[in-house]
């Protein structure tokens, strides 16, 4: 948002608040059906990144969200993304410890590099991966832990139709 200028020549304030109702102000509200002038632009507020932005990056950010939801939805991809938590490793390293041949694990970096999840490094005759950032290695995780609350969630009305608790050895 920065070098937007408002129709009087000043620029936004660069307070979430301020340029909030600012561009609300100022975002076309066409009718139903009515397709926008190419010159003017809608803004959407972001529940996480706070304030408002064009609804063409926000469409962006929204397909870029799916593309790495795909990539991460893939078990052996997880089993990659928790390998590499601690660092770099080889393909070698990574066929190892997970158990996959050198192609199968190959086809699943590729897919994890494409979507920008980890970077490569070549090395004489390896490769070596890492992930692009921690960031990931946290999103994953606090969705497993949001699943294994489900999952217990689950186990204990299971339970309690049973007359019994499960605990799953979860802390809440």
């Amino acid at each position: 948002m920065r070098g937007l200028d408002l129709p009087e020549g000043r620029p936004l304030s660069g307070t979430a608040a301020d340029d909030t109702s600012t561009l609300a102000a100022l975002a076309p509200r066409p009718r139903s059906g009515t397709p926008l002038p190419p010159d003017r632009h809608t803004y959407t507020r972001h529940p996480t990144l706070g304030g408002v932005m064009e609804q063409d990056i926000a469409a962006q950010l929204q397909e870029l969200h799916a593309r790495v939801c795909k990539a991460i939805a893939d078990p052996k991809r997880l089993l990659i993304i928790n390998e590499l938590r601690d660092g770099e490793l080889s393909v070698g390293d990574l066929c190892e410890a997970l158990g996959f041949s050198q192609s199968n694990a190959s086809q699943h970096l590729s897919v994890l590099r494409e979507r920008g999840i980890v970077n490569a490094r070549r090395s004489g005759n390896n490769v070596f991966y890492s992930l692009r950032s921690r960031k990931i290695v946290q999103a994953v995780d606090l969705l497993r832990e949001f699943l294994a609350e489900d999952l217990a969630d689950q186990a204990n009305l299971r339970g309690a139709l049973d007359g019994r608790k499960v605990d799953l050895g979860l802390d809440r």
